[in-house]
């Protein structure tokens, strides 16, 4: 491997370029047979000042006066300067062939990346992915809500936890499955949900991307790779729902708390609208419309920014008559977080003294060490703000058509609005040979005896 220095064109200022050339050795396996690369330099000099490679420093004239000499010396000590710099740069680009990744492409773009790696530019994208996180949160600051932007920190925050646990640093040159690996092995013995690990994995390929697309910054193969296959899907999770047959409990209960009674009116609203908690206490009778007789609210969510014509059935209306006609008030004027903070911890006591308190298994999140576990609890202790949409999802799939529900829901795809519905696969198996024994008792027609047991 040898470099060399030399000038284009015969003017008498030349720039000069850096040749960083390798024939091969076959006694060194880590050279790059027939690699012959070029890139210039942000220097200059004049002609007569560069030969053979090499600075050439000036020589004084006899009989020299001593302004002449001065101007001279002037001249050779910016001459050694750059004769410094262009040794600064040799030393820089052997070791960096010397240390390069497998995956690192040898040629002129390399070449002059490396030269350049300590400039301006260059220190304003940072090449390590903890801190290019927030590089990529304060470029997409505008583009994405405050809670999306509040997820990546979250993820941002977990790398930096798994670099300080093994005692190393990421660069968006090196995630592939290496990484990969190493970091679901960190995952798991910190006893993280298998489908946070995927979404960590997922955030950080994104990251990844818009470096390589914004800033041309090469990554490893791997990394296209990494988010995809099987053991990427996120995992199904195990919730509750309340059906029904639990909502009517829930309605036909008196509370004596005041607060526990408006938060059951919240919950059989969201139950029957399937919006989110961030939307349905956003409810306003000023966005109500009417149809052919039935009342509307026409609402964008916050979350998706998508519009939704939402039903208002009787249970609802029933529910703002209490109110003059209005929705329920709000726990907290104070802030969003401590509304639903408090509208959490009341509808588990509304569950609970409504009697939903059989034994079920499903994910809860343990607030000592903020990871969701999977636990055998009373029903009402599963109940979070979420649930209201799994009732809707649930409860009306086997009666309306799932466009129809996506409609009200906002969901963009059928596997999304699937993932709410709370019903496991094995109710439908038992549903349908139930349906299949009615059929051969009764040779009644299959379909229609297979939709009234599936509706049940």
């Amino acid at each position: 491997m040898t470099i060399n220095f030399i000038t284009r064109g015969n003017q008498d200022l030349s720039q000069i370029y850096l040749r960083l050339k390798d024939k091969g050795n076959k006694t060194n396996t880590h050279s790059l047979s027939g690699l012959d690369a070029i890139t210039k330099t942000d220097i200059s000099v004049l002609s007569t000042n560069f030969k053979k490679g090499a600075i050439v420093l000036n020589k004084i004239p006899k009989n020299s006066d001593a302004k002449i000499k001065s101007e001279i010396a002037k001249h050779d000590i910016q001459l050694t300067e750059i004769e410094a710099q262009l040794t600064r740069f040799k030393r820089i680009v052997i070791a960096a062939y010397s240390n390069r990744k497998e995956y690192e492409t040898i040629d002129s773009k390399w070449l002059y990346n490396v030269i350049n790696s300590k400039s301006e530019v260059k220190n304003k994208v940072p090449h390590k992915v903890a801190l290019f996180f927030d590089y990529y949160l304060n470029a997409k600051k505008d583009d994405l809500k405050p809670s999306t932007l509040k997820k990546i920190k979250a993820i941002q925050n977990r790398l930096i936890a798994f670099e300080s646990d093994t005692n190393t640093s990421t660069y968006l040159q090196e995630v592939n499955n290496d990484l990969k690996q190493r970091y679901k092995d960190w995952s798991d013995a910190k006893a993280y949900h298998i489908n946070t690990y995927i979404k960590t994995i997922k955030v950080i390929a994104t990251v990844c991307r818009y470096a390589q697309e914004k800033h041309d910054i090469t990554l490893h193969p791997q990394t296209a790779t990494i988010t995809k296959g099987n053991e990427m899907k996120y995992k199904a999770s195990i919730n509750v729902y309340l059906s029904f047959a639990e909502l009517k409990k829930i309605e036909e209960k008196e509370f004596k708390d005041e607060k526990q009674d408006i938060a059951r009116d919240w919950l059989l609203i969201s139950s029957f609208t399937a919006q989110r908690i961030s939307d349905f206490m956003r409810f306003s009778t000023n966005d109500i419309i009417v149809m052919d007789g039935n009342k509307f609210l026409d609402i964008r969510q916050d979350k998706t920014d998508t519009q939704v014509l939402v039903f208002l059935n009787d249970v609802v209306l029933s529910v703002m008559r209490k109110y003059n006609g209005n929705f329920p008030p709000l726990f907290s004027q104070v802030s969003k977080e401590g509304n639903e903070g408090i509208y959490n911890k009341l509808i588990k006591d509304v569950c609970r003294n409504s009697g939903i308190t059989n034994i079920v298994t499903a994910q809860v999140k343990n607030p000592e060490t903020n990871r969701v576990e999977v636990k055998t609890l009373p029903k009402y202790k599963f109940v979070s703000s979420h649930i209201g949409r799994r009732n809707y999802a649930t409860n009306y799939y086997n009666d309306i058509d799932v466009s129809l529900l996506m409609s009200a829901t906002g969901h963009k795809t059928e596997k999304q609005f699937l993932a709410y519905v709370g019903k496991a696969p094995k109710q439908n198996a038992k549903a349908l040979a139930q349906a299949m024994r009615k059929l051969s008792e009764n040779n009644s027609t299959p379909m229609q005896v297979i939709k009234n047991v599936l509706n049940r």
